[in-house]
C-alpha cells in the first residue's frame, strides 16, 4: 500500500510539471515588458513538390536521380524533365514552375526579406508563375532575369541566346559580369563514335583565361533530347543509374568526366559540358554504331564451341586408335 502510494504521488508530480511546461505564459525580454516572439524555421521542411506525368515515356531526374512518382523538393537540387512530357513544380509560398520537354534547370529559394525563386536554366525552356508578394531570380546563359511580385513569364534558352516572354508584371534583363573559362575536351574530338551498348568517358578540362586548370567548379554535362535514353544516357560512373544529365566538381587538374553509355538504338546526339551559372561551355556529337560482331553474346556462344572442340580433340587423344599419318598433300603447278 505504502509503495502504490509512493508511485501516485510521483504520477501527480510529473503531470504538474508537465502542465507547468505547456501553460502559456509571456516571457519578458527586459524590463521594458516587450514579450520575445518564437517562430518556426519552415526551412527545415521541403519546399515543394515534382508533379509526376502518368502519361510520359520517360523519367524525369532530380540531381541525376531517375524519378517517376511526385517527389518532394528541398532547394538546390537540379532537375530535368523527360524528353516527351514537361514538367510542373510547385514551389510552397513562392509560385509554379513548368520546365518543357528536355529542359534542365537548378531550383532554390529564398525566405530572408522576401520570398524569392532562384533558379539557373542550363536547357531548354522555363515557365514561372509567380504569386503575390513573391519575386524570382534567373540566370540563363550569359543573361539574368528579375522578375516583380507576382510575375510570370517564360524563358527560352533552346536556339542559344535566351529569349524573355513576359506575361504579367515586370521583368528585367541584364548581363551577367562573369569569370571568363575555357572548356575543352581531354582525349576527344568533336565528333565521338560509341557501338550500341558500349561506354565511353566523356572528359573534359576547365581553365581560366590564363590557362590555368581551375578546381572546384560545378560543371552539368547534359546528353540531348534526340532519340531519349535508348540512345545513350551518362552516370558518375558505370554502375550508377544513368540520366540525361549530371553535375561533376572539377579536380584540382580542373578535371571532370562522365561515363555515356550507349543504348541499344543507333543515331546522333549532342553532349554539353557547361559551366554551372555561365555560358561557357563545350558540346560535342556523339554517334551511335551497330555493335560490332564481339558483342557479350556471341563471345560466349564462340567460346562454348571452342570448348567443345577443345573436348573432342582430347576425346580424340584419349581413344585407343592409333594414329595414322596423312598422305602429303598433292601439289599441281
Amino acid at each position: 500500500m505504502i509503495k502504490r502510494i509512493r508511485y501516485s504521488s510521483i504520477t501527480l508530480l510529473l503531470i504538474a510539471a508537465l502542465m507547468m511546461n505547456f501553460s502559456v505564459k509571456p516571457t519578458l525580454a527586459h524590463d521594458d515588458g516587450q514579450p520575445i516572439r518564437l517562430y518556426a524555421n519552415a526551412m527545415v521542411g521541403p519546399v515543394g513538390r515534382v508533379e509526376w506525368t502518368y502519361s510520359s515515356r520517360g523519367a524525369f531526374t532530380i540531381n541525376g536521380r531517375a524519378c517517376r512518382s511526385e517527389q518532394l523538393l528541398w532547394g538546390g537540387e537540379i532537375i530535368e524533365s523527360p524528353f516527351d512530357a514537361s514538367l510542373r513544380i510547385s514551389i510552397d509560398s513562392i509560385g509554379e514552375v513548368t520546365l518543357a520537354r528536355g529542359s534542365a534547370a537548378k531550383l532554390a529559394t529564398s525566405y530572408s526579406g522576401e520570398r524569392a525563386l532562384i533558379a539557373s536554366l542550363f536547357a531548354g525552356e522555363i515557365k514561372i508563375n509567380l504569386l503575390p508578394q513573391a519575386t524570382a531570380h534567373v540566370e540563363a546563359g550569359d543573361m539574368t532575369f528579375a522578375a516583380s511580385d507576382g510575375a510570370a513569364f517564360h524563358i527560352d534558352a533552346r536556339s542559344g541566346s535566351p529569349a524573355l516572354k513576359t506575361i504579367a508584371g515586370v521583368v528585367a534583363m541584364g548581363q551577367t559580369t562573369q569569370r571568363r573559362y575555357v572548356v575543352r575536351p581531354i582525349g576527344l574530338g568533336s565528333a565521338i563514335s560509341v557501338r550500341a551498348r558500349a561506354t565511353r568517358q566523356i572528359q573534359i578540362q576547365v581553365t581560366d583565361e590564363n590557362d590555368q586548370p581551375v578546381p572546384d567548379v560545378p560543371v552539368v554535362f547534359t546528353v540531348g533530347t534526340s532519340g531519349g535514353p535508348a540512345l545513350g544516357t551518362i552516370a558518375t560512373t558505370a554502375a550508377a543509374v544513368g540520366a540525361s544529365t549530371s553535375t561533376v566538381r572539377t579536380d584540382r587538374r580542373g578535371l571532370a568526366a562522365v561515363i555515356f553509355t550507349a543504348g541499344d538504338l543507333q543515331g546522333a546526339t549532342s553532349i554539353t559540358a557547361t559551366v554551372e551559372g555561365t555560358r561557357f561551355s563545350w558540346t560535342g556529337n556523339i554517334t551511335v554504331t551497330a555493335a560490332g560482331f564481339w558483342t557479350g553474346r556471341k563471345t560466349a556462344i564462340v567460346a562454348g564451341i571452342g570448348a567443345g572442340v577443345a573436348v573432342g580433340v582430347a576425346l580424340g587423344l584419349r581413344s585407343n586408335d592409333p594414329l595414322r599419318p596423312l598422305p602429303p598433300p598433292d601439289v599441281k603447278p
